[in-house]
């Protein structure tokens, strides 16, 4: 019998303050999250994260990341605040572009490990 992922569903931030805050985040609640893992299925399981289990979902209705991302000075948004001046951003932008990459729907697209270390050195030797 396999383990399933615990699942711990915690506020960090209120909606309140993500929409005072500097960047654009959706705030999504717990039944929106519910719906767009299948009830945290293990088929929607990604692995484990610094803050637990990670799921892939999709909302419905926020098909826009693609086209935010496709305007270079939004991806910069993504970052955490708290790490203003400490990258540059071309190169940020450049490794969002290879994380959109592994996270691709059909699999076989996805690039290897191989291929992400590679494109993780070069972004760095330049």
């Amino acid at each position: 019998m396999s383990k399933k992922p615990k699942l711990v569903h915690c506020s960090f931030v209120s909606e309140d303050a993500a929409n005072q805050s500097k960047s654009n985040a959706m705030v999504f609640s717990f039944r929106e999250l519910t719906t767009a893992t299948n009830h945290f299925r293990q088929g929607s399981f990604i692995g484990e994260g610094s803050y637990g289990p990670v799921y892939k979902g999709k909302i419905e209705g926020t098909g826009q990341a693609r086209p935010f991302l496709n305007d270079r000075k939004n991806c910069v948004q993504l970052a955490d605040p708290q790490l203003e001046g400490q990258f540059q951003e071309s190169m940020f932008c450049e490794v969002i572009d290879v994380v959109l990459m592994c996270v691709r729907d059909d699999s076989p697209s996805r690039p290897t490990m191989t291929q992400v270390v590679v494109a993780m050195d070069y972004l760095t030797s330049k």
